[in-house]
């Protein structure tokens, strides 16, 4: 399961950090850092997208999906096309 892949990459960068020096361990904990924050990112994404299907699917309309969600009309419309496939 991709958590669970997650997770153990997270234990291994952590056990390899504990075998960094300490004059180099702020660097190391800046790259553990980016690497949540790049899972962080992925799951709003995630979020964002499944909500914006939920309600476009409520019908809900762009203008109203852009001002909640954030995003463009050009999104709304690419994952209003994608469904009607």
């Amino acid at each position: 399961m991709v958590v669970d892949k997650l997770c153990n990459d997270v234990d291994s960068i952590l056990e390899a950090m504990n075998a960094v020096p300490a004059s180099t361990k702020s660097e190391a904990m800046s790259l553990l850092d980016l690497y949540e924050a790049r899972g962080k990112t992925e799951g709003i994404s995630k979020t964002i997208r499944q909500s914006c299907i939920n309600m476009i699917q409520k019908g809900f309309d762009n203008p109203t999906i852009c001002e909640i969600l954030n995003v463009d009309d050009e999104y709304v419309d690419a994952l209003r096309t994608a469904l009607q496939a």
